[in-house]
């Protein structure tokens, strides 16, 4: 009796403890399918028994490092999105942002989770807005939108010029899962064309040198002058009625009448003579080898042209043009600003006794 008792009290231990090495067995499976569901797809199963669980955790393991091999990991994946220098944002059907990498975070000023849950309108600076809420939706129908220049708002309300792109993940039914964008800091380029466009020496207006170029030309004209010794007169003009010619005809009108009097300017003078645009309506010459002599004449000759362009048929006001003159003979001393303020306050001088002078 006492065998028949342990016979099977054994048989019931052996059953339990190969009941809980099946399952601690299985546990171990089960953690690891969790794992790869997370994106870990470093996990093992340690399974040393050569049952039938044993020969599964095997073929587990053999799988998990073919999948290894052939898969990109959620970490490695999170790792170059945050490695990028270009800002990226993953956005969800309904336009807000689910997903930013670590350039949005640092360029733009917001904490990791800051942004996520806000409509992608939240980093679209208003005052540089190329489109509205409804014509970005039509750009995600049309699936893409590459190199849009606009501008981000930073968390501190700063404006930065960006380059932006847009790409579409729609599933099989074509219904919208995803947008990504993409976005290129490209203040470093901005400030380079407006250093460019400073550098620049001609008006875009009228064709003429602007101040810059002026300034620039006429010093280097006027050593060369002084070299010579060659005298050189200054001639500041000044467009009278301006206002009035914007006021009453619109602004694009006023910018006609500013570039009919840098033609007449340019018919006036002579080809190395110096012609520059260096205001709004401010306009100056550099003619060289030309003194008291031949101030009369030149005067003389512009009066002449803008009386030719007044007298035409169908103009609906005059140009009219206040004057003023430095004439600097050699030898002389002093610089092209120096002699820009003589002929400045000339001008003004010409202005008050004359105002209805051509």
């Amino acid at each position: 009796m006492i065998l028949i008792v342990l016979i099977v009290f054994s048989g019931l231990l052996a059953s339990f403890l190969l009941a809980k090495l099946i399952t601690r067995n299985l546990f171990k499976l089960h953690n690891a399918t969790q794992e790869i569901a997370s994106g870990n797809f470093q996990t093992r199963v340690s399974v040393s028994s050569k049952d039938e669980i044993g020969q599964l955790a095997n073929s587990f393991n053999l799988m998990l490092e073919e999948l290894r091999k052939s898969t990109v990991s959620k970490n490695y994946l999170d790792s170059i999105i945050n490695s990028m220098i270009d800002m990226l944002l993953v956005l969800d059907s309904h336009l807000r942002i689910i997903q930013i990498n670590k350039a949005v975070s640092e360029l733009l000023g917001y904490g990791n989770d800051e942004l996520l849950g806000k409509p992608i309108t939240t980093i679209f600076s208003s005052s540089h807005l190329l489109f509205n809420e409804t014509e970005f939706e039509q750009h995600i129908k049309k699936g893409t939108l590459v190199d849009y220049e606009m501008h981000f708002l930073t968390k501190d309300k700063r404006d930065i010029p960006v380059l932006f792109s847009i790409s579409v993940m729609k599933d099989k039914e074509d219904n919208v899962n995803y947008i990504v964008c993409t976005a290129q800091d490209i203040t470093v380029l901005k400030n380079a064309e407006q250093e460019l466009r400073a550098l620049s020496l001609t008006d875009p207006l009228t064709g003429l040198y602007n101040r810059r170029g002026f300034l620039a030309l006429g010093d280097q004209q006027m050593k060369i002058a002084k070299r010579n010794k060659e005298d050189v007169m200054l001639l500041f003009l000044d467009m009278n009625n301006m206002k009035l010619i914007n006021d009453t005809f619109g602004h694009a009108e006023g910018d006609l009448a500013l570039m009919e009097v840098a033609k007449i300017m340019k018919e006036t003078f002579r080809e190395p003579d110096i012609i520059a645009r260096i205001g709004g309506d401010e306009f100056a010459v550099i003619a060289i080898q030309a003194a008291r002599k031949e101030e009369n004449v030149l005067i003389g000759r512009l009066k002449k042209n803008l009386d030719a362009r007044n007298s035409k048929p169908g103009q609906r006001y005059s140009l009219s043009l206040s004057m003023g003159m430095a004439v600097c003979e050699a030898p002389y001393v002093g610089s092209i600003d120096e002699f820009l303020i003589r002929a400045d306050k000339s001008m003004y001088k010409d202005k008050r006794n004359n105002p209805k002078k051509h």
